[in-house]
């Protein structure tokens, strides 16, 4: 019982990382996007290099993660 619960465990877990990644994804993206629709070319690297900035960018965007 104790493996199939760990076996169980263990899929939610991968698909959890699955789902992060693919809204990690959609959220860059978005952002990116709309850098580039602002004319805001410049930034993009340094949303790419800086977890902080990309965090205000998100913020900025209202670019939130789904839940």
């Amino acid at each position: 019982m104790c493996e199939y619960i760990d076996m169980l465990e263990a899929i939610g877990e991968e698909r959890g990382k699955e789902i992060g990644k693919e809204i990690g994804e959609d959220m860059l993206t978005s952002l990116l996007m709309q850098l580039y629709a602002s004319g805001r070319e410049e930034e993009v690297k340094l949303v790419l290099e800086d977890k902080r900035i990309r965090k205000q960018m998100y913020e900025e965007f209202c670019i939130a993660e789904e839940k």
